[in-house]
């Protein structure tokens, strides 16, 4: 069973949850759900932490994603949870820790996100 779970964790962030095995075949509707999150100025955390398998093609998305982020100065981050993981494995070996944002938990992923930073943002436009 593979699915996406979004939940809003308040303050303008979104956490995006997969849970069970995501490969090419849901490589592109994360892509699009992250991309309409971002679209909409939302800050965005990826929760792998119910993920069993990731993919190459889900690492290139969360590449995107986080390239976007860049682009759009969003806060972006990973909640990759058990640092033992076969998903967190997968991201150290790739080398991306760093480069992604991969957090343990959802709360310290939501705060490097920039929840402030994307309050101000809400506040700015609105």
């Amino acid at each position: 069973m593979q699915s996406f779970v979004e939940r809003d964790a308040g303050g303008g962030v979104s956490v995006m949850a997969l849970v069970g095995e995501h490969d090419v075949s849901t490589a592109s509707e994360l892509d699009q759900r992250l991309g309409a999150l971002q679209a909409g100025g939302r800050c965005v955390v990826v929760e792998l932490a119910g993920a069993t398998f990731v993919d190459s093609a889900i690492i290139g998305t969360l590449i995107n994603a986080r390239r976007r982020a860049d682009a759009g100065q969003a806060g972006f981050a990973i909640a990759a949870g058990d640092p033992d993981g076969i998903v967190r494995r997968a991201l150290r070996i790739s080398g991306l820790l760093d480069t992604l944002g991969v957090y343990e938990t959802r709360e310290a992923a939501i705060v490097a996100a920039g929840r402030s930073s994307c309050v101000k943002k809400l506040l700015t436009r609105g």
